[in-house]
């Protein structure tokens, strides 16, 4: 009886041990800073398409009007849309050229589906916390640069 007491006691634990999380508290920082900012980085993108949207709309609708070749208003109005439709494609450009270029962690999902760790297998946590630090200072810029140019 005491051999299948242990037996079991030792299962449970091994169980229990299994089930938890061995990834370091850097890690799950790291791993919550890149949540926030893909999503961040996601509300931008979507800002920028709806935006993007409504210029295209507007300029659809102002090239079926036959008095803008006449109304130089109308025609200042039509060409200062078209520089901000530009404006938005350029900084769409932009914010894909950011996502290209940043290294971002595997979810834990991928990772146990074999996908690699783009830091590398010997990357320590601090490491890798501190790049998706500087991915978040350098996406903060970005999104500061392009809400100025998009206002």
């Amino acid at each position: 009886m005491k051999k299948v007491a242990i037996i079991f006691s030792a299962l449970v634990v091994m169980t229990w041990g299994a089930c938890t999380s061995a990834e370091s508290e850097m890690m799950k920082e790291a791993r919550n800073i890149q949540a926030g900012l893909l999503k961040q980085k996601a509300n931008l993108d979507s800002t920028m398409d709806l935006e993007i949207v409504n210029v295209d709309k507007a300029l659809s609708l102002m090239s079926e009007d036959s008095t803008m070749a006449t109304d130089t208003l109308k025609f200042q109005e039509f060409v200062n849309l078209k520089t901000r439709k530009e404006t938005l494609d350029a900084a769409k450009e932009k914010l894909a050229d950011w996502m290209t270029n940043t290294k971002l962690l595997p979810t834990q999902e991928e990772e146990k589906n074999g996908v690699s760790n783009p830091f590398g297998p010997d990357a320590k946590d601090l490491d890798v916390l501190k790049a998706i630090k500087e991915a978040q200072s350098s996406f903060n810029d970005l999104r500061s640069q392009i809400e100025s140019e998009i206002q």
